[in-house]
């Protein structure tokens, strides 16, 4: 055997035994890690960045925009009642003086048929 070929297989071997140790190491690894709270913390941070938060501001945003609308559309309303009661009140009590009137009319009419049959009878 070569010089070459000895050097090569003792990297062979070196190889083979850190694939070795790194096999053994990682599930310590990976048990410290799921122990370390600092390192789950940093989980539960990164969700809430990149996920949770986004979400909520952008749900914040909007039901912000709709409680706007809603109160303007709250606004609007009032001020139609309010022009609607100023306009048509003149108009609403027009119809209650001509309803009262059609009423007295009624009567009227009433008691002139009611005497007018009588007159008819008598005669």
């Amino acid at each position: 055997m070569s010089e070459k070929d000895n050097h090569g297989a003792g990297e062979a071997g070196s190889a083979q035994r850190g694939a070795e140790t790194l096999s053994q190491k990682i599930p310590q690894l990976l048990v410290h890690l799921a122990k370390e709270p600092s390192l789950g913390l940093h989980f539960v941070c990164a969700h809430a960045k990149t996920r949770a938060v986004p979400a909520l501001v952008q749900l914040r945003a909007t039901l912000r925009k709709r409680t706007t609308e809603a109160g303007d559309m709250a606004l609007d309303s009032k001020f139609a009642a309010e022009s609607l009661s100023t306009d048509l009140g003149p108009a609403i009590a027009s119809l209650r003086k001509l309803t009262d009137t059609v009423a007295e009319t009624r009567a009227l009419l009433a008691d002139v048929g009611r005497d007018d049959i009588a007159v008819v009878s008598a005669q």
